[in-house]
């Protein structure tokens, strides 16, 4: 740095000073580098110009140091200086714009300060410093110049606004108004100058921190072109002009103290491997020279936590996460992950933690972080709502902050199952599979796949991408949504897909929709009472979901199109209406149900029926709408058809109603109704009826061999508010669409008409005593209980009626649900009245019902105080306090009561019904089920939409609070845990030792099974060092355990730093053809060591591109560009481990994956199918009537030679899951027939 100068005598022309610089500064002889970079931006049109502090310091080092003393004032003189070169040169100025930036290159730059040393002394000072990005909040508009109109007069009166609160004008500017109050004026948006602006945090970079220290962050400000070019996870250099402003105290009075923050003129991206490590040609040289040492690997490994003895495997898998494998592009512009995720379970003192805090000391780029104190935002990423602005903004957490690192996460076990639901996302998907149906509040129906797939091609480039997932923001869908009190109309906000798992999970529900989801896919279930959300693989049988009571109707005009081509001049003349009308929708309902299309060498639409009243409406309403009559047909069976031949109105027809025109089994209801008004709803659904429906003994219902049309007419039903069910009928090869018994009476308001020969027997149907079916509009069992513990608050008795609804998961009756309501209501108000009054205790209690244990527990008192008082105990005074004690606990006692009844209330009140699940199946994702991808539509706030008659949940890939971003999370995880009892049961499965979700253990490439075992070389050798170091002094142990570190680290932590940077930037190992081959080899010898009647797998796909990962990690610790033989067969013996320590089936002696995927061995499944096989079998052998359990136990025991415990407990499990229960002690019996 250059000496101060003294004060200067002349005036400093500072604006011609910069003019010079950049007319004739040389970065050499004869190239004047500014100067070109001027006339390069006035060519292109651009407005920036970037300069580095260096190069003006060697210029002219008076201004370069007035610069950093006075920044603000000197870079309004270097844009005007730059404003003026351009008029030099250009004659004019083409943008409104300018700016001038100030860079360096020099790692020595005399501007850098660490923000843990930004200080007093720096305010108003430029300052260059690094950091990483860990808040971003929304791009906001701010105030430059407003202006304002008067109100009085009319004048218009601007003003600039320099600070952060805005000024308004004091007076009018038109000297006759008398206009002085801050309503007098109003800002007129458009007449004012705004910019961009955003506020960021940046915080000191995980490797500079002071050990032990807590990270400091600074606040910045971006505006102009700077905002949004960074986000949270970007490592980030800065230049910029330190300030400060003055802040408020807590009572909204001036305070002394001031708040910081940093006006930034530049910032720089920085590439995440790039800059924080220095390697000289030196240090390459030794790197390289190192490298070709023999077991270079192993000395690697060694060199993690040195002091940890053993634990060579551990230290190893956590070096192959250090260097990682080939990041490689797949078609579609997604890559393929490099990064090696490990997972260490464990007894507790085995070393596990230091060994990662050791992995994550060595890496270029590394956190640790503890289960315990992650939440999931922690990990990945959060929302914080700003204090000052009100403003959502988003945060880094770990993984992100991680990114091109390893993320350590210590404790694994202690997260809650939410937390690694998180974590889970940033390794997995959450999803649905390709063939879900979505419809749209105008009508139209799509695969999510294809129309997912469809958009992400056509705006590809807009596409955000991420490793095997791509998001893209799209808004241009309307959809049905709910906050689970209201059913509302709502707009996607994107669209997202996901490399697909290997398998999936199909329910079915009780309406008789599918969908197909992934495993991890969370699903709204009502458990314990409250709703939740629950993994797809975590739902069972009989669990309660929520489904809209009705869809909402639009009310807007359906538009018809109109043909293009003109009339052939011999061509019937027929009348098209421009929109939508009740008589059209009318004659739509009758073709999809009796009707027909035909094009040949003419073309025809035709409606066949015996019934002559069906036949005239129809051929009325033709003609009242089009003004054509038909051709008219009789065939031997005496069904009449009616024929209308026009190439026109079958031309029209094809261009708005072609769900129409095709066979039977391809017919759907044309999106325009489904899209429609309620009475072109209600149209439709009576003509329809007329003819596709059908009234039977017990129930009323569509019937139509088109499954889609099944599901289109209980979407539009729903329309109306009316429930129904699907069912496939194999007697008749149709789908029949039942009307609910609770719908009956609406669905013969609204829809069946009085010239409906069937409505006598309908009205049978309808009337409450002949109902016969057992579909009524429940709620789910579980808020029986919250209803029983308020009827016991109340002392309302229990009459015993819910006891088999709980014993059973049935649900109970809305109508009963109400009614038990209104008792709870009455008896409230019957208690608040009561206390009103200056009633005597006792009164109270008879007047209530309640005993005096009851009161004694409501009022803290003892049964022996009140009962002393009631009997006319204790003076005046003691009875006065006791009977007020006694009220005011009461009246508290009523308030906790009305709470728990406005809750209930809610349930009964809402636009939510509930229906269940009936079947659950494992899918894999094979054959004609296979997919690429999975995908899903997210809807914020409230991230839920409806689809299959079902309130569905979308998932986040880090969108939170409305702010959509795709952080960059290449991130290798490493983690330790502890199994779920403290110690390792051996007898017990890895799974049910670490009860963490086989989906999430799917995704680690290694998982190591660490157990304490005695050992006497080991345990002497770790006594003696534990004890000889507390035989030391505090300094001397330190000095000791440094020196013994870098003797039995074989290579010391900084030069290893320096060899992964070096690695991962440089060395991209491909496979050989020898490593190739050998990786198959092992592969399809352990895919086909077991026959097929095993059907055991041991090793998947995914293994496989794990295995390559790690063999090219391991080549890359050589570095070397070809994975060898060699490299493979290391990996092939690390591989065997994680095989023999998570998927050894001890029963069949065989590695199995399904201990993993499954949480179970295949011989454990095969073993329940067979139980569940016989089971059925014996419930059809006795006419599904209840059987003894014990005879059941003892007759599959005998003919399937399984253990009598092991059919004990499979049994047992399916009481659990509801799909058997127990009809009297020791019987069992099938919950329905259909799980046959």
């Amino acid at each position: 740095m250059t000496q101060p100068l003294p004060s200067p005598t002349q005036p400093i022309h500072k604006t011609q000073r910069f003019e010079d610089f950049y007319r004739l500064f040389q970065d050499k002889p004869g190239i004047f580098k500014y100067q070109d970079q001027i006339n390069k931006i006035i060519d292109e049109g651009g407005n920036t110009l970037i300069i580095l502090y260096e190069d003006l310091l060697s210029f002219d080092p008076q201004i370069a140091e007035m610069l950093q003393d006075n920044p603000e004032s000197l870079l309004e003189d270097a844009i005007e200086a730059y404003k003026n070169v351009i008029k030099l040169q250009s004659g004019s100025l083409s943008n409104q714009n300018y700016f001038v930036r100030i860079a360096t290159k020099d790692k020595k730059c005399p501007l850098t300060v660490p923000i843990r040393g930004l200080r007093s002394k720096h305010i108003d000072k430029l300052v260059w410093f690094k950091g990483i990005l860990v808040r971003i909040s929304t791009v906001r508009p701010k105030l430059t110049i407003a202006a304002f109109e008067c109100q009085v007069c009319g004048a218009t009166i601007t003003i600039p606004q320099l600070t952060s609160k805005a000024r308004w004008p004091k007076f009018c500017n038109n000297k006759r108004c008398k206009a002085k109050a801050h309503s007098d004026f109003r800002l007129i948006s458009r007449n004012s100058e705004f910019i961009d602006w955003q506020s960021i945090t940046i915080q000191e970079v995980p490797e500079d921190l002071p050990p032990g220290r807590i990270p400091r962050a600074v606040q910045a400000i971006l505006t102009y072109d700077l905002v949004d070019i960074v986000k949270p996870g970007d490592r980030i250099n800065v230049m910029g002009i330190f300030k400060s402003v003055l802040a408020q105290s807590i009572k909204g009075l001036n305070s002394t103290l001031f708040k910081t923050y940093v006006d930034i003129n530049f910032i720089d991206p920085e590439d995440k491997s790039d800059e924080f490590i220095d390697i000289s040609k030196e240090d390459i040289e030794i790197i390289e020279n190192l490298s070709k040492e023999p077991m270079i690997q192993k000395k690697i490994a060694r060199s993690i936590s040195p002091t940890i003895y053993g634990r060579d495997d551990l230290k190893m898998a956590c070096a192959l996460s250090l260097f990682g494998g080939t990041r490689k592009p797949k078609p579609g512009g997604s890559f393929k992950r490099g990064d090696v995720h490990v997972l260490f379970v464990g007894d507790p003192g085995t070393g596990k933690s230091e060994i990662l805090k050791g992995t994550v000391e060595i890496s270029p780029r590394g956190l640790y972080t503890s289960g315990k104190g992650s939440s999931g935002v922690g990990l990945t990423a959060a929302v914080i709502k700003d204090n000052e602005t009100g403003q959502m903004n988003l945060e880094a957490g770990a993984i992100v902050l991680a990114n091109g690192g390893i993320a350590a996460i210590d404790e694994f076990d202690k997260m809650d199952t939410a937390d690694r639901s998180a974590l889970h996302e940033a390794m997995a998907q959450q999803s649905y599979h390709y063939n879900t149906e979505i419809l749209t509040t105008n009508g139209e129906r799509f695969l999510i796949g294809e129309f997912v797939d469809s958009l992400m091609k056509k705006y590809n480039e807009k596409a955000i991408k991420a490793d095997n997932c791509e998001i893209l923001p799209y808004q241009d869908i309307g959809i049905y949504s709910s906050d689970f009190k209201n059913i509302f109309k709502t707009k996607i906000n994107r669209i997202s897909r996901h490399i697909a798992p290997n398998y999936f999970y199909n329910f079915l529900f009780s309406n008789g929709r599918t969908i197909t989801v992934t495993p991890e896919h969370p699903i709204y279930v009502f458990k314990n009472g409250e709703l939740k959300c629950v993994r797809a693989e975590h739902c069972r049988t009989n669990d309660f979901i929520p489904t809209p009571r009705f869809l909402p109707n639009s009310t807007e005009v359906i538009q018809l199109n109109k043909i293009d081509e003109k009339y052939h001049p011999h061509a019937k003349e027929v009348k098209f209406p421009s929109n939508l009308n009740p008589k059209l929708s009318r004659i739509l309902g009758y073709l999809v149900s009796e009707g027909h299309s035909y094009k040949g060498s003419a073309a025809e639409i035709g409606f066949s029926n015996k019934n002559s009243i069906l036949l005239d409406d129809f051929n009325k309403i033709m003609f009242e709408t089009f003004g054509i009559f038909p051709t008219i047909g009789k065939n031997k069976w005496g069904v009449t058809t009616l024929r209308y031949i026009s190439i026109e109105l079958y031309k029209w027809m094809i261009k708005n109603f072609s769900e129409l025109m095709v066979i039977s089994k391809k017919k759907r209801i044309p999106s325009k109704v489904l899209g429609s008004d309620l009475e072109n709803s209600r149209q439709f659904l009576i003509s329809a009826f007329k003819g596709d429906g059908s009234v039977e003994a017990f129930t009323i219902c569509y019937r139509t061999s088109s499954i889609g049309l099944s599901r289109d007419y209980q979407d539009l039903l729903l329309k109306l508010g009316i429930q129904s069910r699907i069912n496939f009928d194999k007697n008749s090869d149709s789908f029949k669409v039942h009307i609910r018994s609770e719908s009956l009476l609406e669905f013969l308001r609204m829809i069946v008409e009085e010239d409906d020969v069937r409505i006598e027997k309908i009205r049978n149907l309808v009337k409450p005593e002949k109902i016969k079916t057992h579909h009524h509009n429940i709620l789910p069992t579980s808020l029986i209980n919250t209803l029983i513990e308020v009827k016991k608050k109340l002392a309302i008795p229990n009459d015993g009626y819910y006891f088999r609804h709980i014993k059973n998961k049935h649900g109970f009756t809305r109508n009963k649900f109400i009614n038990e309501l209104n008792v709870l209501r009455e008896k409230l108000f019957l208690l608040k009245n009561e206390i009103k009054r200056d009633i005597d205790i006792r009164e109270l209690r008879e007047q209530s019902n309640f005993s005096q244990f009851l009161l004694a527990n409501i009022s803290g008192l003892t049964r022996r105080t009140i009962d002393y008082y009631e009997r006319g105990g204790y003076n005046q005074t003691e009875r006065d306090k006791i009977k007020i004690k006694i009220l005011t606990s009461l009246k508290k006692y009523i308030k906790e009561i009305y709470n728990q009844i406005e809750y209930l209330e809610n349930y009964s009140n809402s636009d939510i019904l509930w229906g269940r699940i009936k079947k659950i199946k494992i899918i894999q994702n094979l054959g004609k089920d296979f997919t690429k991808w999975v995908y899903d539509l997210t809807v914020e706030p409230n991230h839920t939409f409806i689809s299959q008659g079902v309130i569905l949940h979308n998932t986040v890939s880090i969108a939170k609070a409305g702010i959509v971003a795709t952080l960059k999370s290449q991130t290798a995880i490493i983690a330790a845990a502890n199994p779920y009892t403290g110690r390792f049961n051996e007898y017990k499965s890895f799974t049910e030792n670490t009860r963490m979700p086989p989906s999430l253990l799917s995704r680690f490439d290694l998982i190591f099974k660490v157990v304490d075992r005695p050992d006497p070389a080991n345990d002497a050798q770790m006594a003696e060092f534990i004890l000889q170091s507390a035989m030391m002094e505090p300094d001397e142990f330190l000095e000791k355990t440094e020196k013994a570190n870098k003797l039995i680290a074989p290579i010391n932590i900084e030069l290893l730093k320096k060899y992964i940077k070096h690695a991962r930037k440089n060395i991209h190992p491909i496979l050989s053809e020898e490593a190739k081959e050998r990786i198959k080899e092992f592969y399809l010898e352990l895919r086909g060591q077991y026959n097929k009647e095993d059907a055991i797998v041991s090793i998947l796909a995914r293994n496989l591109d794990a295995l390559v990962r790690m063999s090219e990690a391991y080549a890359r610790m050589a570095l070397r560009k070809k994975v060898m033989k060699e490299d493979v067969e290391e990996i092939i013996i690390l591989f065997k481990r994680y095989l023999k320590d998570t998927g050894y089936d001890k029963e069949t002696g065989k590695f199995d994956v399904d201990m993993i995927l499954m949480g179970q061995p295949r011989s454990k499944t095969n073993k329940l199918t067979r139980v569940y096989d016989r089971l059925k079998e014996l419930f059809e052998e006795n006419s599904w009537k209840a059987l003894e359990k014990k005879s059941v136990i003892e007759t599959i025991e005998l003919g399937e030679n399984i253990d009598k415990s092991f059919i004990k407990n499979a049994i047992e499990e399916a009481i659990k899951e509801g799909t058997i229960y127990e009809p009297k002690p020791n019987y069992i019996k099938f919950t329905t027939k259909q799980d046959q």
